[in-house]
C-alpha cells in the first residue's frame, strides 16, 4: 500500500496522522475519521490528545468533549471489547456496526442521538491494534455521513490490513519511531531536548539559548507534536532511551 511508505516522511505525528486520514477516508469513501489510544475494555478516557479529521469545529467539539467522559456509553461498546478481550498483544482486528450491533437498537441508543448525529457520523468500521496486556489498544475510525450506506468487507480488510502495518506509526512512537524522529530534529529543537533532559526549567533554557521564554514554549510545542507527547514528563520519557546530546549545547 502506498500510503505506508509515505508516513514515514512526516516526521510531526499530528500531520501524519491527517495524512493517513486524509488518504484513507477516499480509499474507503469516509466523510470523517479517528485516530487515538485508549484502554478501551474499562471505557476509560483517551489517551492523549485524538487527531479528527473531516469534521466541522463544532462537531469536533462535540466528539471530543465526549471523549473525554465516555458518556454516553457506546451501545456498541460491551460487543467490541469481548472482541478485544480474544485478540493476542501485536494482533490487529476491523469491525463494521452491522457487525456488532443490530439498526433499530443502534438508531435508538441516546449515545447516538446525542453525539452520532448531530456530528454527521454515522455507519463506522473500527481498527484496533492491541498494544499490551493491560488492554491499551490503538483504536483508527472512519465513519460515513449520518444515514449513509454501510462499509462493506472490502473496506473493512483494508483497515484491518493497514492498521496492522500502520498502529504504531501514527500512535505513541515506538523505539524506532523514536529515533528518527531525534535523527531528524532541526538544530535549534534538539538544544531545547537537550536542555530538557538536563532538567533546565523553561527560564533557564531562554537564557542559555539568548531566546525568549515564549520562544522556548512554542519550542517545546513543536516537540511535543514530533512526539506525540502531551507533556513535558511524557517528551522526556519517549524520548530519553535514544536521546543523546547534540553539539549545539
Amino acid at each position: 500500500m502506498r500510503l505506508l511508505t509515505e508516513l514515514p516522511k512526516f516526521d510531526d505525528l499530528v500531520l501524519r496522522r491527517r495524512h493517513a486520514l486524509r488518504s484513507l477516508s477516499g480509499l474507503v469513501d469516509a466523510r470523517a475519521g479517528i485516530i487515538i489510544a485508549a484502554r478501551v475494555q474499562r471505557r476509560s478516557p483517551a489517551l492523549g490528545e485524538p487527531t479528527i479529521w473531516g469534521l466541522t469545529a463544532e462537531q469536533q467539539r462535540r466528539f471530543e468533549a465526549f471523549l473525554k467522559i465516555m458518556k454516553p456509553a457506546h451501545p456498541a461498546g460491551p460487543t467490541i471489547n469481548k472482541r478485544l478481550a480474544k485478540l493476542s498483544v501485536g494482533q490487529s482486528i476491523a469491525l463494521r456496526r452491522q457487525d456488532l450491533i443490530a439498526a433499530r437498537q443502534w438508531y435508538a441508543d441516546e449515545y447516538v442521538k446525542t453525539v452520532r448525529e448531530p456530528c454527521d457520523i454515522d455507519a463506522f468500521v473500527y481498527g484496533f491494534h492491541r498494544a499490551d496486556t493491560a488492554g491499551l489498544a490503538y483504536f483508527l475510525g472512519m465513519y460515513r455521513g449520518w444515514r449513509k450506506p454501510v462499509f462493506g468487507r472490502r473496506e473493512q480488510r483494508l483497515i484491518e490490513l493497514f492498521w496492522t502495518h500502520a498502529s504504531e506509526l501514527l500512535t505513541f512512537p515506538g523505539q524506532s519511531q523514536t529515533k528518527h524522529v531525534i535523527d531528524h530534529l532541526p538544530p535549534r529543537l534538539g538544544q531545547v531536548l537537550d536542555c530538557l533532559h538536563a532538567g533546565m526549567t523553561t527560564s533557564q533554557i531562554a537564557d542559555t539559548l539568548n531566546l525568549s521564554p515564549h520562544t522556548i514554549n512554542d519550542h517545546v510545542k513543536r516537540l511535543h507534536r514530533r512526539f506525540g507527547a502531551h507533556s513535558r514528563a511524557e517528551l522526556l520519557a519517549r524520548s530519553r532511551h535514544n536521546h543523546n546530546p547534540s553539539s549545539g549545547t
